[in-house]
């Protein structure tokens, strides 16, 4: 247990992030804490910090190696990005995956998915956008689809009516 000196709370050591500078190894803050600093401090300086990312970028020297990185690593990179967003470690992803069967949770679609590799351009995260909590795993097709209704089961009810109304016409005439 450790005390975090950001949110005044005793929390397990878990909840801090490594820090060798510090006698116990771990930072004095808790990640949550940390987050949220790194947070409001990104709110405050956002145009600063876009402009030096943006001067860094520019030199030629750092464009060439963010181009061979990104083509040697895009898709591996992408999939860390996506569960990070979503508080999950590459081992819940997979295993999500898994749960699902590697395919779409709507269409049931295969997301031509190994055990071990994820092609990102095929999966999305399914999640409930109030609450941030994960449902599963859609293709791009379907998870556009349920943005689109903004995730209303009303607004889905009046567009299978709709359908439906237009089969049954299209089969009578």
């Amino acid at each position: 247990m450790k005390y975090c000196s950001g949110c005044k709370k005793t929390k397990t050591i878990k909840e801090f992030h490594l820090d060798r500078s510090n006698l116990d190894k771990h930072s004095y803050i808790c990640k949550s804490c940390t987050q949220y600093k790194y947070k409001k401090y990104y709110k405050k300086h956002r145009k600063v910090i876009i402009q030096k990312q943006k001067d860094r970028l520019a030199k030629p020297q750092n464009k060439l190696k963010r181009q061979k990185y990104l083509k040697k690593y895009r898709k591996k990179v992408k999939v860390i990005q996506t569960a990070w967003r979503y508080n999950l470690t590459q081992e819940q992803l997979l295993a999500l995956c898994a749960k699902f069967k590697y395919k779409c949770g709507i269409c049931g679609k295969s997301l031509k998915l190994k055990a071990t590799k994820i092609k990102h351009k095929q999966l999305c995260i399914d999640h409930n956008h109030k609450t941030k909590k994960v449902r599963g795993i859609l293709c791009g097709r379907c998870n556009l689809a349920i943005g689109n209704f903004a995730d209303s089961i009303k607004l889905l009810q009046k567009a299978v009516k709709y359908l439906k109304k237009f089969n049954n016409k299209k089969e009578s005439d």
